[in-house]
């Protein structure tokens, strides 16, 4: 008896163990890959995936000045195919608001050598409103580690991007810090994530610059992610990730109040000012309407016939640099050609020129999500 509760008194210790392991953050050292890596294979659950993220790891720092995510990422290539599926990895960054810097990259191979990604194996791309740096493992083989690390340092305290948990590869763990030095106010949203791991662990450490205002750093961690893949007939994709969106709210000191997010009034604002300032030449768009309308007397049919006309006389063009490949109505209606989002605010300045009451309407698409109330960016 006195052998039996001993041993459940070691086996409960030991899950103890195990889960105050879990809970705590995992440190990953540059180039250092303990054994246990090397001999990872496919999870039980997904015994088929080609390659697996040993650790995602993110850590924002959050001051005054400015945002700073360091993040490092392993990625352990299992099959033949899973070359393929890993050897090209990409990190973005905002074009007006970020910079990235400190970009390292190399394969680790199992002889023991380190295979660094030359400036040669690295071109960077527009995406949107993004900057984007693509780059190419070499000697990748089954077997192989990878390695990346990189700084993206910001200043836009009014919307942090998304930690994303889940990825296309398999993953068996994924961590996000937050170091918060104390006047900041936060939120935080989360799409699917699992309620276990919704609760931060929470430690505070001394603040060397002012040791009366400690710095609190927020963890969150998710393991045995599956890989998320790109179905038929899915919406935005990064919608179905697993993820976590940590948004400053404001700051206050003694001599300062601020404000990080905006009211709807404000946004609504913005976007009128931007659509203002693009829909130029209305003198012209009046003229054409009254051209297109002339003899029709009842909306439907002014309506019906504005829209036929744009629809055959504007070809529609698909810029992957931007969502607004022109800079006002005047680059369309000189190129007879433009993006959906301009021929749209073509049709609203029309209708309203035809003393129809018009107005833009936010679409979520399969590249550009959802609309999301809660999230004022």
């Amino acid at each position: 008896m006195a052998r039996r509760q001993t041993f459940t008194l070691i086996a409960i210790a030991f899950l103890l163990i195990i889960s105050f392991t879990q809970a705590q953050a995992v440190e990953i050292k540059w180039g250092k890959v303990p054994d246990s890596v090397w001999q990872l294979g496919a999870p039980e659950s997904n015994p088929g995936v080609d390659a697996v993220v040993v650790l995602s790891k993110g850590q924002l720092t959050v001051n005054r000045d400015q945002i700073v995510l360091h993040h490092h990422v392993r990625i352990k290539v299992l099959t033949d195919a899973g070359v393929e599926l890993a050897g090209e990895q990409a990190v973005r960054w905002h074009k007006k608001h970020d910079k990235m810097k400190g970009l390292k990259a190399h394969t680790l191979t199992s002889d023991g050598q380190k295979h660094k990604v030359e400036k040669d194996a690295m071109f960077e791309r527009s995406v949107e409103d993004y900057r984007e740096k693509v780059f190419t493992f070499p000697n990748v083989a089954a077997g192989s580690i990878l390695e990346y690390r990189y700084e993206i340092y910001s200043e836009r305290f009014f919307y942090l991007e998304p930690w994303y948990f889940q990825s296309e590869l398999y993953t068996y763990r994924s961590e996000l810090s937050v170091e918060l030095r104390e006047n900041f106010d936060y939120t935080v949203l989360y799409t699917n994530v699992p309620g276990r791991f919704r609760t931060p662990e929470v430690k505070e450490q001394i603040n060397a610059s002012n040791p009366l205002a400690p710095i609190t750093i927020y963890s969150w961690h998710m393991v045995d992610i599956p890989p998320l893949s790109d179905e038929p007939y899915m919406a935005a994709i990064d919608e179905f990730r697993s993820a976590i969106r940590f948004q400053l709210v404001g700051y206050k000191d003694r001599y300062h109040t601020i404000s990080f997010t905006k009211t709807w009034e404000e946004l609504g604002g913005q976007v009128q000012d931007y659509v203002d300032e693009f829909c130029d030449k209305r003198s012209t768009v009046k003229e054409m309407t009254v051209q297109i309308t002339d003899g029709l007397t009842t909306p439907e049919e002014k309506s019906r016939a504005i829209f036929e006309h744009v629809a055959r006389e504007f070809r529609t063009t698909y810029d992957i640099s931007s969502i607004y490949s022109e800079s006002s109505l005047s680059d369309l209606l000189k190129e007879r050609a433009g993006s959906p989002t301009s021929k749209n605010l073509l049709l609203v300045e029309m209708h309203r020129a035809a003393g129809i009451e018009a107005w833009p309407v936010l679409l979520g698409t399969r590249d550009h999500m959802f609309f999301d109330p809660q999230v004022r960016d």
